[in-house]
């Protein structure tokens, strides 16, 4: 189940996910999936949209046969699956964290399991954002995979993704500029997932409590404590070989937002030039 509601004041659909996406990069330097439900995988290769900031999918490194063959080292990065996390928050500058606490009307079966409750406090005159994602799970692969990668021409300069954050339960909410509020706690029973299709414990359905005004707020959860979003990705740029070699030690090839600074609602904000007077002071002035 999931839901969003809206008192933005954006101009456009993508304006808003563009200008969360960006608050949330500069804060993680990571990627906010605007569709969660919507799968991103270890191995997708594709681009980051200027206009929304949405990833737009070309392929999978590993569905790729012709790719495989060209490259059988790919073989040996498979994906690594760690074990689930309590919970990751990540919040953009304007943003305080007022109350984090343990939520008596969430349990969680099973080992490790713990709540999410918080209140929130975004600064008044401009936006910030916030992404709370309950038991997430991290799956990647080696950063040595760009070297492997850059050894093919159609792969290069491709963004690639090289992790990604999965969970049963998020919370995304980015604020007007009226300085706002926001708390959130989470109700009911929250299962551990055995198999597919299949939970153990678990009472009452899952659910999300929120108290906010204004913003733009997006939360959903699966009742069977399935990882089912993906709210969060790390994509990297495979590099260009210089004289031979890669260098991915010291530096980072993390992709960029594909767009110039944005204002607080989103837009590109255009270049700004000096004024300045270009007439030549000995230059007559033609009469008028």
């Amino acid at each position: 189940m999931g839901s969003l509601q809206s008192k933005s004041g954006f101009q456009s659909n993508g304006d808003t996910s563009r200008k969360f996406v960006d608050l949330i990069f500069k804060a993680s330097n990571r990627f906010p999936n605007w569709e969660p439900p919507k799968p991103i995988r270890v191995g997708d290769w594709g681009s980051i949209d200027r206009s929304s900031g949405e990833f737009k999918r070309d392929g999978n490194i590993f569905d790729d046969k012709q790719l495989m063959a060209e490259l059988p080292d790919l073989a040996k990065y498979t994906p690594s699956i760690s074990a689930p996390e309590t919970k990751y928050i990540v919040g953009s500058e304007n943003v305080v964290a007022v109350d984090l606490g343990m939520s008596p009307g969430l349990s969680v079966a099973g080992p490790g399991g713990a709540s999410v409750k918080g209140t929130w406090k975004f600064q008044k005159g401009s936006r910030g954002a916030l992404l709370v994602m309950s038991q997430p799970r991290l799956t990647h692969i080696s950063i040595e995979v760009l070297r492997t990668l850059s050894k093919c021409e159609r792969m290069l300069s491709k963004t690639i993704i090289i992790s990604v954050y999965d969970c049963p339960a998020y919370v995304m909410y980015m604020s007007d500029k009226g300085g706002n509020e926001l708390s959130v706690s989470m109700n009911g029973s929250l299962p551990v997932p055995q198999a597919p299709g299949l939970a153990a414990g678990g009472g009452a359905e899952a659910g999300w409590n929120s108290s906010y005004s204004g913003g733009v707020y997006r939360e959903s959860f699966d009742g069977s404590g399935q990882n089912r979003f993906t709210p969060l990705f790390h994509p990297m740029i495979v590099p260009r070989p210089v004289r031979g070699t890669v260098d991915i030690e010291t530096r980072d090839w993390t992709t960029q937002p594909p767009w110039t600074p944005i204002d607080d609602d989103g837009v590109e904000i255009d270049p700004i030039y000096d004024d300045f007077d270009t007439t030549d002071e000995d230059e007559p002035v033609p009469p008028k």
